[in-house]
């Protein structure tokens, strides 16, 4: 797999001071990485990716996942990638949060996401040195919380909220929305993308998936001069297949990157 998320994305690392050019492939610090995709081509294989990333990248740490996927999911698909994460599950290092469970018996949206935001505080935060462990916040998909609520606010909220935390523990932050209407987004998903450190989209071909290539991954150009990223008029195409994912250049006829 490839040392980068993305090729051509990295991220200002933990470790490096002012002026340092070290790099990571993963967003520390409370930066956030926003993630969207559609249904015909699911960036299930960036989330899965990063988790791979972090523990082959820190023999320490945590990460945390908010996902209706479980377990066997996330096992399948790392073992695939190869990392095995039942040692990491053992340990508590990975730990799933299915959202579902903290719906009451009433449709309460306010104590849901409260219910959920205390839950990953809890997380978040266990170590007494969370400021110097290395920790990941993964969000898959925020869009589920959208059905839950009625009101977009108590949604952003909740984001501003689990934002603070990740800040003041330096943890990295990784956001994945489903979008159903790029043209138009929702109020929830202008909030990301306003707020975000980074935005990859993914998306399906104009012609249809095939066997080669199964979707386009970009990013736009960003001013802040400590991100670098991949500019949308240099899209590149992937594939995901039974050993796990690979970007290429298009027109390349699957040149691996």
């Amino acid at each position: 797999m490839s040392t980068t998320l993305v090729p051509g994305l990295t991220f200002p690392s933990r470790s490096g001071g002012a002026g340092s050019t070290s790099r990571s492939a993963l967003p520390t610090g409370g930066h956030l990485l926003l993630i969207t995709d559609d249904l015909v081509s699911p960036a299930d294989f960036l989330l899965s990716g990063a988790v791979n990333m972090f523990f082959k990248e820190h023999k320490t740490g945590r990460v945390v996942v908010v996902s209706s996927l479980d377990e066997a999911h996330w096992k399948a698909v790392s073992q695939k990638l190869g990392l095995s994460l039942a040692p990491h599950l053992a340990s508590n290092a990975f730990e799933l949060l299915d959202p579902s469970k903290f719906l009451g018996s009433s449709p309460d949206t306010q104590g849901t996401l409260r219910r959920l935001y205390d839950e990953v505080h809890q997380r978040i935060l266990r170590t007494a040195d969370a400021s110097t462990t290395p920790q990941l916040l993964i969000i898959d998909d925020i869009s589920i919380l959208e059905w839950i609520s009625t009101e977009p606010t108590a949604v952003i909220r909740f984001i501003r909220a689990v934002r603070h935390i990740t800040t003041s523990s330096s943890t990295g932050v990784i956001i994945r929305y489903h979008s159903t209407l790029p043209t138009n987004p929702t109020p929830v998903l202008q909030h990301l993308m306003e707020t975000c450190h980074h935005h990859v989209s993914v998306k399906s071909l104009t012609s249809g998936r095939s066997g080669a290539v199964s979707g386009e991954v970009a990013g736009p150009v960003l001013e802040d001069i400590n991100f670098t990223a991949r500019p949308r008029a240099e899209a590149l195409h992937y594939r995901v297949d039974a050993s796990g994912f690979k970007f290429f250049d298009r027109g390349t006829g699957g040149g691996v990157l």
